[in-house]
């Protein structure tokens, strides 16, 4: 168990348990439901240790991925990476997909001479907006600079939820000891 962070793990368990527990009655619900969370925060808070218990309290498979482990030398090889990393969530949903260090594989476009960044952000916006969706599939990202990632990832429908994962104050630093 994770200690501290309860509002977080609150929200967490909210939108990755509930459609999971209860998959008939959210099946019938006519609203897209919220799949995509962004924890942030600074450095060592425990935003991937969290994302791991808080899979394994709900009894999801995780698929775990560093971000800058997505991206290759090659053209179209970050593209294909991002493509196939999607495919296999989908392939064991109901799933977690975590991306660790969002903003090294997702910054804001533009910013890059190459190109490839630019191209990675618009298969993550591919994937998450597919035409089939991501039903089942729950997208995590974890960062420490959420200025950096692009604006798009961030709407309605992607990583629409934006949690803070701050610092432990008094009480919870004395239960971590």
């Amino acid at each position: 168990d994770v200690v501290g962070m309860d509002d977080v793990k609150a929200v967490m368990l909210e939108t990755l348990l509930w459609p999971t527990q209860y998959a008939r009655v959210f099946a019938q619900c006519p609203l897209r439901l919220r799949s995509g969370l962004l924890l942030y925060g600074v450095s060592g808070t425990g935003k991937t240790l969290l994302c791991t218990a808080v899979a394994q309290r709900v009894g999801l498979p995780i698929i775990k991925v560093k971000g800058p482990e997505l991206l290759g030398k090659y053209i179209g090889q970050s593209e294909a990476a991002v493509r196939d990393v999607f495919r296999r969530a989908k392939a064991a949903q109901p799933s977690i997909l975590l991306f660790d260090e969002f903003e090294s594989i997702c910054p804001r476009r533009g910013g890059d001479h190459t190109g490839v960044t630019d191209r990675v952000v618009n298969q993550f916006l591919t994937e998450l907006d597919g035409a089939e969706g991501l039903t089942g599939v729950f997208v995590l990202a974890t960062t420490s600079r959420p200025d950096l990632i692009d604006a798009a990832l961030l709407r309605p429908g992607r990583l629409d939820r934006s949690l803070r994962c701050g610092l432990p104050d008094l009480p919870t630093r004395r239960r971590l000891l």
